[in-house]
């Protein structure tokens, strides 16, 4: 794997619009006060190593891929809400818009809206809603944080962060939207599987019941759609095409959880999962046990496995594997009062996308520091992704990091670094997708953050 590391060029635009990744981070900060607010934005330049990635099948139709290439643009985080003591409401919105110097015909302009609801009945009744939708392009993607990179952004204690993520119990309105929320695609592979700008929408809830203080008892569910938008054709040079038209969703889920004490949770969850494409129609249903304990003062650890069955309603190319399967994983965090860190990992049958696959194995890391009193702020991400089946080896790798440094107590600026790998063999033809990007932040924010 050759990395091609991205240099920094090009000088800042005074006059655009607002860094995405960043924006919809600190957007997650936002102020308590009800009505509306622009949270954040910010402006941005940068450089990417190729305009647009190695497209799919480019070889197959005697194209080639764009050179690199210099970016500017930005973002805005606007929205509403309302809190009170049973209840919340939250709407967020986030434009940007993203140019490039040598291939002015793939500028683009992206949207994202997130809704959020809670309510509480009773004192032991709580149901929580979410949706959201999202038009995106390649190089909005790139520094967009994922939910992981968001939850340890957020100025909580490491208590409230380890008793959400072992027992599923929150006392964070802000982490229980990211955790809970309606989830986007983050997947790192996303550029193989849907093409160079895509079109996502989510919806989930989730009822919990509270017996007492030890036992604790939810079902939900959720849709998901995810689709390829097009994108423009030019001389020699053909737009990032997705392997999938539409991939389509749906799941129900039920379980509970009991806490013997404190620093322990015991589980037993129940999901079914209906995921439809071209490739397949087919049914996915996971019985899963958890178990999780605190470790110390700055430690928590999570593990889960148990059975899996497909049942195929229709499927082209190859049959889905047949039988009992399993599906297991983990999670792990650590916190200090300078820094946070969790990971997960998940191995699943099949795939969340409708390619037909086997099995998918996924694994999630998001890190951040910074030491009170200081300007200085730094984070880093790395998502991955394997799709293993008889006509797919598909491998995804995303990494990011960032440092950032306070001008004001309102006013940020920050570099960041991605790199994005994707690569394998799909249905005999081969994949490879290779992006570096560096990219200057000038971050402006509503709400000051504590120093």
């Amino acid at each position: 794997m050759s990395w091609r590391i991205g240099v920094l060029a090009g000088v800042m635009v005074l006059a655009g619009g607002w860094q995405p990744a960043r924006a919809q981070a600190i957007a997650e900060r936002r102020t308590n006060l009800d009505g509306f607010h622009v949270y954040s934005g910010s402006t941005y330049t940068g450089y990417v190593s190729l305009g647009l990635p190695n497209a799919n099948y480019n070889y197959l139709l005697g194209a080639v891929p764009a050179g690199p290439d210099f970016e500017w643009g930005g973002a805005i985080s606007v929205g509403w809400r309302r809190s009170r003591p049973r209840s919340s409401l939250s709407l967020i919105y986030d434009p940007s818009y993203s140019a490039l110097a040598r291939h002015s015909e793939w500028n683009a302009a992206s949207h994202r809206v997130s809704f959020t609801a809670s309510r509480r009945f009773a004192g032991k009744w709580e149901i929580r809603a979410g949706a959201n939708g999202s038009v995106t392009s390649l190089y909005q993607f790139l520094f967009s944080p994922s939910s992981l990179s968001s939850a340890v952004g957020i100025p909580t204690s490491f208590d409230q962060l380890a008793g959400a993520m072992v027992s599923g119990r929150f006392t964070n309105e802000q982490l229980a939207s990211v955790l809970t929320g309606a989830p986007g695609l983050e997947a790192p592979g996303r550029t193989t599987l849907y093409g160079n700008r895509v079109l996502t929408g989510s919806a989930n809830s989730l009822v919990s019941y509270t017996k007492s203080r030890h036992f604790l008892v939810r079902f939900g569910g959720g849709a998901s759609h995810d689709q390829p938008l097009s994108s423009p054709k030019t001389s020699g040079v053909i737009a990032a095409q997705g392997l999938l038209p539409r991939t389509t969703s749906a799941n129900a889920t039920a379980g509970f959880s009991y806490s013997p004490t404190a620093r322990s949770n015991l589980g037993i969850d129940a999901t079914a999962t209906r995921t439809t494409s071209y490739i397949q129609d087919a049914y996915t249903t996971k019985v899963l046990g958890s178990i999780g304990t605190r470790v110390g003062k700055r430690w928590f650890l999570k593990g889960q496995a148990g059975p899996a069955w497909i049942t195929s309603l229709r499927q082209s190319y190859h049959a889905l594997p047949a039988g009992l399967q399993y599906a297991a994983g983990g999670s792990i965090g650590f916190g200090t009062s300078t820094q946070r860190l969790l990971a997960t990992i998940d191995r699943t049958p099949s795939d969340a996308y409708g390619t037909g696959a086997q099995n998918t194995l996924s694994a999630s890391a998001a890190w951040s520091w910074r030491r009170l009193g200081s300007a200085w702020t730094l984070s880093s991400s790395v998502r991955q992704q394997q799709i293993r089946g008889t006509y797919q080896n598909l491998d995804g790798w995303m990494v990011t990091g960032a440092v950032s440094r306070a001008l004001a107590a309102r006013t940020d600026v920050q570099i960041s670094y991605t790199y994005l790998n994707n690569s394998g063999m799909y249905l005999g033809a081969a994949q490879q997708i290779e992006v570096n990007a560096v990219q200057l932040s000038f971050i402006w924010r509503e709400q000051r953050q504590p120093r």
